[in-house]
Formats: C-alpha cells, sequence, structure tokens
C-alpha cells in the first residue's frame, strides 16, 4: 500500500474519530509521533516498511511503526530485534524492548545540523530510552536511561538546549547526572540541535553499548523546530493519556 493510499485512509479514520488530537503539530515540518493505542499508528511484523502487511497485536514482534499523519515509518534492523508489543491492565499498549539491541530507526529524516524536539511517555520506572542516534556513529545522542546503576540524563554530540518533564520545564542536566531524583514523570521532551553529522533518529538500545530500554513504551515523538508552549501541551496531553504509571 502506498504512502498516498495511506495518508487518504488517515483522513478517513480522522474524520470518524473526530479529529486528530496533533492536528497541525506537523504541518510544514517533518517528524513522527506514535503510540500503539493510537489509531494514528499503525504496527507490522515485517521489517519492510512501506510494503509490510502483517500488523502486529500484544505479544507480536514490531518490525515496522508506520505514523500516518507524516507518513514515516520506523524499522528495525533485524529479525532479533523488534520490540514486542505489551498491553498493560488498563488496556494501553506499550513497546517492549530487551536490554541488549532491540531498536527501531527512521533513516528517511536527517537531523543534520537541526534542531529538534524529541520526547516520549514510559512507565513509572525507565532504566533508559535512546531518543536519537547518528547513523552510522553511536556516540552521537540525546535520550534519557540507565548505564549499569546510574540513571541519568544522557547527551553527546549535540546541545541539549531544554527539557520537560510532564511539560514542566527543567534545569538541563548532563550525562551521569541523576534524573531520578525528584524527577519523577510520564513524559519527557527534549530540545536539542545537532551537528554537522548525518543523523537518523534511533528508539531502542545503543547498539554496541550498554544503554537499554527496558521500560514500557507508550508513545514517542520527533519534531523538527521547536514547539512553542501551546504545542507542547498539545503533544503532552496526546502523550500521557496513553499511560498507565
Amino acid at each position: 500500500m502506498g504512502v498516498g493510499v495511506k495518508s487518504r485512509m488517515a483522513a478517513r479514520i480522522g474524520g470518524r474519530l473526530g479529529g486528530d488530537r496533533l492536528a497541525g503539530l506537523f504541518s510544514g515540518v517533518t517528524g513522527y509521533a506514535f503510540a500503539p493505542s493510537d489509531p494514528y499508528t499503525v504496527l507490522y511484523q515485517e521489517r519492510t516498511g512501506a510494503s509490510a502487511t502483517t500488523l502486529a497485536g500484544v505479544g507480536d514482534p514490531v518490525g515496522t511503526v508506520y505514523c500516518r499523519r507524516t507518513g514515516n515509518y520506523l524499522i528495525a534492523g533485524s529479525d532479533t530485534t523488534r520490540m514486542t508489543v505489551g498491553q498493560d491492565a488498563n488496556g494501553f499498549k506499550y513497546l517492549q524492548a530487551d536490554t541488549t539491541d532491540d531498536a527501531l530507526y527512521c533513516t528517511t529524516i536527517n537531523l543534520a545540523s537541526q534542531t529538534f524536539d524529541t520526547g516520549l511517555s514510559y512507565d513509572a520506572a525507565p532504566q533508559l530510552f535512546m531518543a536519537l542516534s547518528s547513523n552510522g556513529d553511536p556516540n552521537s545522542w540525546v535520550g534519557i536511561g540507565q548505564n549499569g546503576s546510574a540513571a541519568t540524563i544522557l547527551s553527546s554530540g549535540c546541545t541539549l538546549n531544554a527539557q520537560y518533564f510532564d511539560n514542566v520545564l527543567s534545569a538541563n542536566t548532563t550525562r551521569g547526572q541523576n534524573y531520578t531524583s525528584g524527577q519523577a514523570a510520564e513524559t519527557m521532551l527534549f530540545n536539542a540541535t545537532s551537528g554537522v553529522t548525518a543523523w537518523n533518529p534511533l528508539i531502542g538500545a545503543y547498539v554496541g553499548g550498554s544503554f537499554f530500554l527496558p521500560g514500557r513504551l507508550y508513545s514517542a515523538i520527533l519534531r523538527v523546530g521547536t514547539m512553542n508552549a501551546s504545542q507542547r501541551a498539545q503533544w503532552h496531553a496526546w502523550a500521557s493519556s496513553f499511560v498507565t504509571v
């Protein structure tokens, strides 16, 4: 099914549901926003992007994530690095990664020398989420996570401009600083500026390193540019609506 056909399907679905709650957020800008419980997100088992056909349900591996609102895909690197769809007691779906190498990549977005927002909603005790990694250079990224026993805000190869916990601006922290002390939250959002390296978004494990995501991933966003206060509130309302903490 082509992207044009899928976009028309999204429009029809949006009409039936009363409209996309992130309507306008990606007008004129690139990125993605997905959540397994969101009707504008489609999960497939195959790792084939636009040609994937087998839907992924609870307990299935996820090879492709399709964002209907932007037309972008995130794809697992191999069958053994696919995340799994889970569902909590309240019926919310999430993605569950292993602690080794499960990850999703979006190779069609290049963030070289770009300012962007990237964030997520998650369960009460996330241990790692790699929000972004450069293509072919796993030493450049921004995210939150756990390296060994230390829970940290992670940033390397880019400038961290601002960070929000549950849509409240927090003082910037850097790699090695604990984010869990007084920072319990169900959403996090970073605004960062990358270097000139050809960066592609990555969600999941830091391949070849000790960073991983054993927590539940309920939603994720990447958006080129900087959201204003109204746009951040729109995103936060959407992202937090899927979370059970």
